[in-house]
């Protein structure tokens, strides 16, 4: 259960193209949040929990008709290394030196 809350106001400049904004705004607002109560969303929340978190809020509450794939991104991306993602499984993870595959 969480205890805390907060209200926040953003102003972004956006551009085309890319990570989807929305699915990277609800993303990190759910992660501060998670942080705000004691959480850390990098250790004590299964990245695919947060993944259909985010989804679950495009969804429902902002309207959107979306899969998981951005969510995903922002979640499991790391820099240099290659990210993995199956959406239909809900699996997905990081190759970190992708050369090295060929």
């Amino acid at each position: 259960m969480l205890r805390f809350q907060f209200e926040c106001l953003l102003s972004l400049a956006l551009v085309r193209g890319g990570i989807s904004s929305s699915a990277a705004v609800g993303v990190a607002l759910l992660m501060a949040l998670q942080a705000a109560n004691g959480i850390d969303p990098r250790t004590d929340v299964d990245a695919w929990e947060n993944i259909l978190m985010g989804q679950r809020v495009e969804n429902q509450y902002l309207g959107l008709r979306t899969g998981v794939l951005d969510q995903a991104s922002v979640m499991l991306s790391r820099p240099a290394a290659l990210t993995l993602v199956d959406c239909r499984h809900g699996r997905g993870g990081i190759e970190n030196n992708p050369s090295a595959r060929r």
